[in-house]
């Protein structure tokens, strides 16, 4: 797959992506729901994307080519939470 056919894939495939990242950010939290875990939920989450992402690598890729965008897309989703007021911050602060 050339660079353009990959870049169109991903643009298709991005809302449903951020949903899915949603998705496993909110499910993480909740197992590791105390703040200050940042590190380990996204080790985590990582571990879960590259499990995921290896059942479609000859389609969009590599993981760590990957990863940069998503995550990004992590931190967007995490930050959007966080200012929502759904995640707990550090010293149980919401």
């Amino acid at each position: 797959m050339n660079f353009i056919d990959r870049l169109l894939a991903y643009a298709r495939l991005l809302p449903a992506l951020f949903a899915m990242i949603q998705g496993f950010v909110q499910q993480i939290e909740s197992l590791f729901p105390e703040g200050g875990n940042g590190a380990t939920k996204l080790a985590k989450l990582r571990e879960l994307l590259a499990g995921v992402w290896g059942q479609f690598e000859d389609v969009f890729g590599k993981f760590e080519a990957a990863w940069p965008l998503l995550n990004a897309l992590i931190a967007s989703a995490v930050t959007l939470f966080n200012a929502a007021g759904v995640f707990k911050k550090s010293g149980g602060k919401q």
